[in-house]
């Protein structure tokens, strides 16, 4: 009996600890556009944020805004994120890369950790922070902390100076309203390096150069490489652990949002954010970047290299996938627990900058928005579709007896379409296996001041380069191309553009890259070679390219291109797009469904119908705006609106936009 007793004034005492229970100590400060609210926690599972313009109370807590809940580890770092310099909890306030070495002052184990960004202009708000989903709070709020909108900064939590050199560990907290932190948080920390003759005070901008791993080039507490380059910045691919214990690789783009319902840019975005608040705060020139990634990072570079021509001047993609959309791509089941399988192909959403000082970065990227993601994953076909798109100047290899990056899916198809992508490369083809070819297919006298990667990087973003095309990539064995190619820009004006290439064989020039020179679509230009006319009237094409016939670049030759004619009738241009305009049908003869595919060259929108050869409207299997020169897909199973199988034969496949209206027959076999 007396054990009985015992045990009820146990229980009740406990009990009694357990509803009188609610955190402690919240604080909170403001800085660079995001509030950091800390609490001592109560042994709580999950704790509650609510944000309001009002001191909080138990009377008005239902109208404050529940921005978050977190859990019991909320000031933990997480999936090794922190490991490299021994880190177990997040460190909040900065220390002085000048002054300071080693680790930042660390949360304690006990205490509860929110980061807010700001979206109102500016104000005055208060926070509390309840158990669970409770409403209790009595020993639970702060305020008023006064707010605004910001350019939000990672802070340094680490420093070390060794080999010569200052090693950094940044932390960056991303915006929690926009992340889906059930996949690895919202804060993660990247590295910077900064070499001897780097310095704050300065009036002179560095070279910077950045590294992509793959699924194993977690962060160090150092980085010994970048012999050549001031400043040098190193990015963490964080995996997930899925629910069935297979570990989802990061890939360097991003995964799907918290609903479920699209794949967000996330990892890409984090990594562009450090290098734009590298380059404006730590000295770095975006106009002399080189970004450089093997494996998972060589793939990451390739998507990078063509989205962002701003950030990189040139990237280095050593055995980097091509096509992740493959099925037969040894690691398209690891990037689909990420991104969501073929058969869902979610739209992809790239986060918005807001730089002002970058403003073509959302210039560039948000009219993508809604892309199937695994056509956006299919860099062969993005060179295609994107034609028109400026892009880095790519440095890249393949090796015939890759395994992972495997071979027959990622490098042998790929050669045919770098060949004629109008694109600036260096490409090689050998017959290794899966392992890093340190820098081999560089075009060091290009992109270095001497012949190997440790020399300084001098490759300019604000220079026009040599689009490459016709160049001959064989199907299947080993090749060296442009990989010692060289150009100097002698004129790049609004009428006028003229180099000096030096290919190492015959191909076709596009100007590329160009800061003064302009063609719009049904431009006339004439061409010449060594001061000698060659050809006449060459129209801009519906991209507002100009490319040149085979020339003969074995040896350097001048190529000059100079406007004849200006289109001037914006209605005229247009009609002169619309003759662009195209359907795809893939495979035809088809059963039991079809591939279509429309290209669209002018922005507006397209309504793609299937009819029979009565007339009859059978199904309509597209109806979006899409932007100029880009590709809208659809798929046909081969049934009516009713969803009832139709009939085999031949179907018309009609495409409508402005000023557009094309056919394609189909056939669909028993």
């Amino acid at each position: 009996m007396k054990f009985k007793n015992l045990f009820f004034i146990a229980f009740f005492a406990a009990l009694t600890v357990m509803l009188n229970a609610a955190p402690s100590n919240v604080q909170a400060f403001y800085r660079y556009g995001q509030t950091f609210i800390t609490w001592t926690e109560d042994g709580s599972s999950t704790y509650g944020i609510y944000r309001h313009t009002s001191a909080i109370t138990s009377s008005n807590i239902g109208q404050a805004i529940k921005i978050a809940t977190v859990d019991d580890s909320s000031s933990n770092c997480k999936y090794g994120i922190g490991a490299p310099i021994g880190q177990k909890h997040w460190v909040i306030d900065s220390i002085n890369i000048v002054s300071d070495t080693g680790l930042g002052e660390e949360l304690a184990d006990s205490q509860g950790l929110f980061v807010h960004t700001t979206k109102e202009a500016s104000g005055n708000f208060y926070y509390a922070v309840t158990v669970g989903g409770g409403t209790d709070v009595s020993l639970n709020v702060t305020g008023p902390i006064a707010e605004s909108k910001a350019e939000i900064r990672p802070i340094a939590v680490y420093c070390v100076d060794t080999l010569g050199r200052k090693h950094i560990t940044y932390t960056f907290f991303m915006d929690y309203s926009i992340w889906n932190p059930g996949w690895t948080g919202y804060i993660y920390n990247f590295l910077v390096c900064l070499t001897s003759n780097w310095r704050i005070d300065k009036d002179t901008l560095f070279t910077m150069y950045s590294f992509y791993g793959g699924k194993s080039t977690r962060l160090e507490r150092i980085y010994s490489y970048p012999q050549g380059y001031s400043v040098a910045v190193k990015n963490d691919p964080v995996a997930h652990d899925a629910p069935t214990a297979t570990v989802l690789q990061d890939w360097h783009y991003g995964h799907k949002n918290a609903a479920g319902d699209s794949v967000v840019n996330y990892s890409e975005y984090r990594i562009i954010k450090s290098l734009l608040f590298v380059s404006k705060y730590l000295k770095a020139d975006l106009n002399s970047s080189l970004g450089a990634g093997g494996s998972m990072g060589g793939s990451g570079m390739w998507a990078m290299g063509s989205r962002y021509p701003s950030v990189f001047s040139a990237v280095y993609c050593d055995q980097g996938a091509t096509d992740m959309s493959n099925p037969s791509f040894v690691w398209h089941g690891n990037i689909a627990g990420s991104v969501g399988s073929l058969a869902e192909n979610l739209p992809i959403k790239n986060l918005r900058f807001d730089d002002p000082d970058h403003p073509e970065l959302d210039e560039y990227l948000q009219k993508y928005n809604g892309t199937p993601v695994w056509d956006w994953l299919n860099l062969q076909e993005q060179l295609t579709v994107r034609v028109g798109d400026e892009m880095s100047f790519f440095n890249a290899c393949h090796g015939r007896l890759d395994e992972s990056i495997d071979w027959p899916t990622q490098g042998r198809p790929f050669g045919s379409i770098l060949k004629d992508s109008k694109r600036t490369f260096s490409y090689i083809v050998n017959n290794s296996s899966h392992n890093w070819n340190g820098f081999e297919a560089c075009n060091f006298g290009m992109l270095f001041t001497g012949g190997a990667s440790y020399y300084p990087y001098k490759y300019k973003t604000n220079k026009s380069m040599p689009g490459f095309s016709g160049v001959n990539i064989p199907y299947d064995s080993v090749c060296v191309k442009l990989k010692t190619a060289t150009w100097t820009v002698l004129q790049d004006s609004l009428d006028t553009w003229e180099m000096t290439v030096l290919a190492g064989e015959p191909c076709k020039i596009t100007p590329r890259r160009c800061q003064g020179f302009q063609a719009s679509t049904g431009d006339k230009f004439d061409i010449y070679v060594n001061n000698v006319l060659t050809e006449s009237d060459v129209e801009a094409d519906e991209y507002g390219l100009v490319t040149t016939s085979v020339i003969d670049l074995t040896t350097a030759k001048t190529i000059k291109i100079v406007n004849t004619y200006r289109v001037s009738n914006p209605s005229e241009a247009m009609k002169i797009k619309a003759k662009y305009a195209e359907i795809a049908a893939l495979p035809n003869p088809f059963n039991p469904d079809i591939w279509l595919q429309y290209k669209n060259p002018v922005s507006g929108r397209v309504v793609m119908n299937i009819y029979n050869l009565n007339g009859k409207l059978i199904k309509k299997v597209m109806d979006r705006v899409l932007p100029e020169n880009q590709y809208g897909s659809a798929f046909w199973d081969a049934t009516d609106e009713s969803g009832k199988k139709v009939s085999s034969g031949i179907y018309i496949v009609i495409a409508t936009g402005k000023y557009t209206h094309v056919a394609k027959s189909i056939v669909l076999t028993k």
